[in-house]
């Protein structure tokens, strides 16, 4: 139909835009290290076919095929994610973005490669860059670690969980920015919690090296209770509700 938008994917790494593609809605995207790919990338930290994007059900959609480094969407890993214009994917140490435009794409994928690509790979904002290898057939991904891949200050974090304490009008929330944080009724505990046998630092929770959260009863009377069960230790998962006291707290994923 005329005048309607054109989608594409554009491939960047750092602030440098190295291809191109507009996309077609009868047959997939392969974007991969691999000669034969869509979308060929000769690097390191992309595996030899490290995703699809195809159009299904009136949608885009982007699938990591299983790559080594994943896929990464608003700080999180993906395996399937809806595309809209201006969404981005970051797989290894290339960023892949949605675009709708007017005018079809006069780049060719493959031959934007034949420029001379070594300052690219030498970025100042990403650092060094796995190039790839001199023989195209081999297996080996580098894996990278994925906050490694801007600036400290434009690493996407999620927001912390929070405590959120029933019956209050608006919601009144704790957010849990500490790796440990203090249940109680005392002056510097970071949970404030009502109760007459209730102590300063009750309780705490924490956060271990595996990401997950957990709460520890210190005080062993008044009883601590996540989902109405009496514990000592519990692994927290979102939406669990914690009594203490005559507090009840839910534990709630950052938005």
């Amino acid at each position: 139909m005329p005048g309607e938008p054109v989608p594409r994917v554009v491939i960047s790494i750092g602030d440098k835009v190295i291809a191109s593609h507009t996309l077609s809605k009868d047959r997939p995207l392969v974007v991969g290290r691999s000669t034969d790919a869509d979308v060929f990338i000769p690097n390191l930290s992309v595996s030899r076919r490290h995703a699809k994007v195809y159009w299904r059900n009136g949608l885009w959609i982007y699938q990591d095929t299983g790559s080594t480094n994943g896929s990464f969407a608003d700080g999180e890993r993906i395996t399937v994610h809806m595309l809209a214009p201006g969404k981005q994917v970051q797989l290894g140490k290339v960023l892949l973005k949605f675009e709708a435009t007017k005018e079809p794409d006069a780049v060719n994928p493959r031959a934007a490669f034949k420029m001379d690509i070594s300052g690219i790979f030498k970025d100042e904002q990403t650092g060094p860059i796995p190039q790839f290898s001199k023989s195209e057939g081999a297996d080996e991904t580098v894996v990278v670690r994925m906050d490694s891949l801007m600036p400290k200050a434009q690493v996407p974090r999620a927001p912390p969980p929070y405590f959120e304490y029933a019956g209050t009008t608006p919601p009144r929330k704790v957010p849990l920015d500490k790796d440990r944080l203090t249940l109680g009724k005392g002056e510097t505990d970071d949970v404030k919690v009502e109760g007459m046998l209730v102590s300063a630092g009750h309780a705490t929770i924490e956060k271990r090296p595996d990401g997950s959260w957990h709460l520890v009863a210190v005080k062993k009377f008044p009883a601590v209770s996540v989902n109405g069960i009496k514990v000592t230790e519990q692994r927290l998962k979102w939406d669990d509700y914690i009594d203490l006291g005559n507090t009840r707290l839910w534990f709630r994923k950052g938005r």
